[in-house]
């Protein structure tokens, strides 16, 4: 059965659920010690940030026939271990992409058939939390990913239909204190930015007609990153020392998280899954995921945090 995820990656809106964990003997596993992401319901991680937090959303058991959308986005920090955000007048869909040291978040809305990025800030002092609303110029629907220390936030925007996220977009762009700048990988038909660094690194994932691909954006050079025989990658979080992570489906149809250091790549699996995504890495090389248990009767996912 194919079941069509929302926003658990990029290229995850196919996956095969009876799918077996598998590494490709040129691609090393990693050694990480594998842990839960705390909070209550089920907390999908999507960022992670040093001495912030983790963000993402509140998903979802996958059954035979049907999928269920997230519909709450979630904060874990040490002044609010369990914060459930919710769209604007509690209408819709929603969920939290990226957040930074500052306690700046970004992510999507939606409600009345359009979505639009969102930036807010957490305020602790008095738990007033700042909400803007961020849409591309002329687009019909937008999502941010990232930001980084300065501010920087970094997304995809949509021309063509009034729902865009990880899976569906036209455009990537940059978001400079208000100035916004699609920012393509050359020669694609679609491109995706899913994060930034302080450095103004930026990974995503792109299409020229055909299966997707990573990429690194570094100095204003573009860089494809495909794992030794992959059918799809997607970039998805980099960190201040340049390690992506992100995650790719092999030539057997089964689903990895990845980490990329140094021209070196290395494959994350969760010991007890069957699928393993990698969605955001911090800068004391914290990696969030999610994975979904090997030999489960229904597609859960569940999520995790490796160090």
């Amino acid at each position: 059965m194919l079941a069509r995820i929302f926003r658990l990656s990029l290229f995850l809106c196919y996956l095969t659920a009876a799918a077996s964990a598998a590494t490709p003997e040129s691609v090393p596993p990693t050694n990480l010690k594998f842990s839960p992401v705390g909070g209550s319901g089920n907390p999908l991680p999507r960022g992670i940030s040093p001495g912030a937090g983790i963000v993402g959303s509140l998903c979802c058991q996958i059954g035979s026939d049907a999928y269920s959308l997230n519909t709450l986005g979630f904060v874990l920090t040490k002044p609010y271990p369990n914060l459930v955000m919710t769209p604007p007048n509690g209408q819709g869909t929603g969920y939290a992409a990226g957040i930074n040291s500052n306690l700046n978040v970004v992510g999507q809305y939606c409600f009345s058939a359009a979505c639009h990025g969102f930036f807010m800030i957490l305020d602790y002092a008095d738990g007033y939390f700042p909400f803007s609303p961020i849409d591309f110029p002329g687009a019909l629907a937008t999502t941010a990913n990232g930001i980084n220390t300065s501010g920087t936030i970094v997304g995809s925007y949509c021309v063509h239909t009034s729902y865009c996220d990880l899976v569906v977009f036209d455009h990537g762009f940059m978001d400079s204190t208000g100035t916004f700048t699609t920012i393509d990988f050359p020669g694609a038909s679609t491109t995706a930015i899913n994060g930034i660094n302080d450095a103004g690194d930026m990974v995503g994932a792109y299409s020229a007609g055909g299966p997707f691909h990573g990429w690194l954006r570094r100095g204003g050079v573009f860089t494809t990153i495909d794992l030794p025989g992959a059918k799809y990658s997607a970039a998805e979080g980099i960190n201040k020392a340049g390690v992506v992570v992100g995650t790719y489906i092999d030539a057997a149809n089964h689903t990895h998280g990845f980490k990329h250091a140094g021209g070196v790549y290395t494959t994350i699996d969760h010991p007890q899954a069957s699928i393993t995504t990698a969605d955001g890495i911090d800068d004391q090389g914290e990696i969030v995921g999610t994975y979904s248990p090997a030999n489960s009767p229904v597609v859960l996912y569940i999520g995790y945090i490796a160090r």
